[in-house]
């Protein structure tokens, strides 16, 4: 009979409270002695479309029922000669219950009634309460082991909101502004109208509470909406999508990371950034995303053209996602987001991995930039296509990948084959300043073809030289060769 929730509502409601006295047809009234009860109580508050509640019969009691009515004036009476459609529980053991697809701003009762041993009743639990208006809403926006996040829905009517996040007995703490809710609480002031605010450093399978009230434009407050939640246990479990994930390999660029995926997981992505460049974007209180992370990394990790945050997915047999670190540095903390999805591919939860790219390898050779072999295939007015390789065999820690570019001595004025100009021209490549034209991770094989017109310094007749850095793991803090390997390139 219990219902497992993990979404719940958060709403004011009107508490009735009292306990009505009935019979039931057949079974006759307890009288003398404890009679059965059942005590009707809210978990967290309810929503604008559905609440949670447990039932918990006393000692006396070897079994209850239960109902909810939306009717005008209630339905106790039908409830009691059993008119109304209730839900039997047939032990004295106490159940949860999420009654969902409620209306929007409406009154409703719930009853329970407890039957002794002998069939007879004990008196009628009676709760009544409203649903909220969709002016102003709080919900669950997912859950998982060491993370949550909450949505704040609002109308122009509201202009604020303050929150934190506790245990189920921070309320009062959370209504006196206690200090021991400051590192999880918050207020906004120029609040956008869906707004969701997370939390990545929860505790596995513990209970939380989300607490928020928001105030209109007259100053008056709406009611506390409290949002409990528990946080799954560590890893995740097999009950919803989960992936375990860890760290394959690190380099200065490619970090590759393990992602099985549980049979409820359709896929993953995972977001790469260094640490905070894309947070004014997701999470500020006027941000782009307004802190709907989900809703961002499902969008950027669709996108063809440039992502803000590069985003990577596995699915199918994929047991691997290779991210990359753009920066290429050593010794670099990055953000790694990782969000699960469901069977049907939507965004179910996401965690946050705090990572940091691999330090400076002092054990590893510098490249040897002799080995590499550039091939100029053709050359025309407008185009010079060439091929760059190295052998395959030559170790992988002494060439991890490369920067390419032109020397053009018409515009940067070095000349490759002035012994006293290299130091120069690597500094180029190292920095960027060259503008250069490609890099190439882990492939000792490329191809391409370079279009050119005048504008690009390119004159007829000229000389050009088209230039090659290789790099090892350590890339370019100080893993690349002491030249550039170059040939010369006659323009027609």
């Amino acid at each position: 009979m219990k219902k497992t929730f993990i979404q719940s509502g958060m709403v004011a409601f009107m508490a009735i409270g009292a306990l009505l006295t009935g019979c039931n047809p057949g079974g006759g009234t307890a009288t003398g002695g404890e009679e059965p009860t059942v005590a009707i109580e809210v978990v967290g508050s309810a929503s604008m479309n559905s609440i949670t509640v447990s039932f918990t019969p006393n000692e006396v009691a070897s079994r209850y029922e239960y109902a909810i009515s939306a009717a005008d004036g209630g339905q106790k009476a039908d409830f009691v000669s059993g008119m109304l459609a209730s839900i039997p529980v047939d032990t004295n053991e106490a159940v949860e219950e999420t009654f969902d697809d409620l209306d929007v701003d409406t009154y409703y009762e719930i009853y329970a009634i407890a039957y002794n041993a002998e069939g007879a009743a004990g008196p009628v639990a009676t709760y009544g309460f409203k649903t909220i208006s969709d002016d102003f809403n709080v919900s669950l926006y997912y859950v998982s082991d060491n993370s949550a996040g909450f949505r704040i829905e609002r109308s122009d009517d509201y202009v604020s909101a303050r929150y934190a996040l506790g245990t189920p007995d921070d309320l009062q703490a959370f209504l006196d502004g206690d200090s021991s809710l400051d590192a999880t609480s918050g207020t906004l002031s120029d609040m956008s109208n869906d707004f969701a605010q997370n939390y990545f450093d929860l505790e596995p399978n513990t209970e939380y509470v989300f607490y928020c009230m928001g105030q209109d434009r007259f100053g008056r407050d709406t009611q506390i909406f409290q949002v409990p939640v528990t946080t799954y246990e560590e890893g995740g479990n097999n009950d919803v999508p989960n992936v375990e994930f860890g760290i394959n390999t690190q380099d200065f660029y490619l970090q590759r990371f393990n992602v099985v995926r549980n049979d409820l997981c359709g896929k993953v992505v995972v977001g790469v950034q260094t640490v905070g460049y894309t947070d004014d974007i997701l999470f500020g209180e006027q941000a782009a995303w307004e802190g709907k992370i989900l809703d961002a990394v499902d969008t950027w990790s669709g996108l063809t053209t440039v992502q803000p945050m590069k985003c990577y997915t596995a699915q199918g047999s994929a047991t691997t996602v290779d991210a990359y670190n753009t920066a290429l540095t050593l010794d670099t903390p990055l953000d790694v987001y990782v969000m699960t999805y469901d069977a049907l591919m939507n965004p179910y939860a996401i965690k946050k991995h705090d990572i940091v790219t691999p330090p400076f390898n002092d054990a590893v050779e510098l490249p040897d930039e002799s080995v590499i072999e550039i091939d100029v295939t053709d050359i025309t007015s407008t185009q010079i296509a060439f091929t760059i390789s190295y052998p395959d065999d030559y170790d992988a820690n002494h060439i991890r990948a490369y920067r390419m570019d032109f020397i053009n001595p018409n515009v940067e004025g070095y000349d490759p084959t002035n012994p006293d100009n290299m130091s120069n021209i690597v500094n180029a490549f190292v920095t960027g300043a060259s503008n250069s034209m490609g890099f190439v991770y882990g492939n000792p094989t490329y191809s391409n073809t370079f279009s050119y017109s005048g504008v690009d310094g390119f004159v007829s007749g000229s000389k050009v030289y088209l230039g090659v850095l290789p790099m090892n793991e350590n890339g370019l803090q100080d893993g690349f060769a002491d030249a550039v390997k170059y040939v010369e390139i006659q323009l027609p």
